[in-house]
């Protein structure tokens, strides 16, 4: 993608200087949208970001993410087992990623003639950048929706950080909020973190605490 098209994580804050008049900013994670279920799909493209332009965002402002080229270097620096199972890819997901990269391009010009400014870092996945955009806009005293169905972004909510996710069995985009992760869950949400850390996740090859029962460690929680 030209530099011109892309922001940086430093310039972000004159994405958000241009919304001053406003109190909330949406963070769009937009890979994830391009998929309906493990198949890339500019028709889910264009089904999720019609309702989110329409019935979520409204006048508020909004800011696209994407992963950057190469996208799980950094992570891969600090973990090398991170997402290891899935570096051998069989020739029909290789032909998917192929389409993937192909319709990449549409999707950038939809988002770029919808005037929504687009962050991509080389080297990183868009939810990292999300949460650096988060940290970097609640001190302005902006609120942030996160837009998206990574359910990892719960460990983020607070009362100035909500998320909205497509749901696939209704149609339509639906809001998360504090009251809503502590209606489920009866804890604060920086537990959500600490509870990740201690279990891992197999799919992405984040290794868990050894020697603690799952059951008792979630309990505790």
């Amino acid at each position: 993608m030209p530099k011109d098209d892309v922001l940086n994580v430093n310039s972000s804050s004159n994405c958000c200087n241009k919304t001053s008049r406003k109190n909330k900013v949406f963070f769009l994670d937009v890979n994830p949208l391009c998929y309906k279920g493990i198949t890339p799909s500019l028709h889910s493209f264009a089904h999720w970001i019609s309702l989110f332009f329409f019935e979520v965002s409204l006048n508020v402002p909004i800011i696209a993410v994407l992963d950057g080229d190469r996208a799980n270097d950094y992570r891969r620096q600090i973990l090398p087992s991170y997402k290891a199972n899935k570096r051998k890819t069989s020739s029909v997901e290789r032909f998917s990623r192929s389409s993937f990269s192909r319709s990449h391009k549409l999707v950038v010009d939809v988002l770029q003639k919808c005037n929504v400014p687009i962050v991509k870092i080389e080297g990183h996945e868009a939810d990292d950048v999300v949460a650096t955009l988060v940290h970097q806009v609640l001190p302005t005293g902006y609120r942030a929706v996160i837009a998206s169905p990574d359910k990892d972004f719960k460990q983020l909510i607070s009362e100035d950080v909500q998320i909205v996710a497509p749901i696939s069995e209704l149609h339509r985009w639906s809001f998360y909020t504090l009251k809503h992760y502590i209606t489920q869950y009866n804890c604060d949400p920086q537990s959500d973190l600490s509870l990740r850390c201690i279990l891992g996740d197999e799919i992405d090859g984040v290794p868990d605490v050894q020697h603690l029962v799952p059951i008792s460690v979630e309990r505790r929680f």
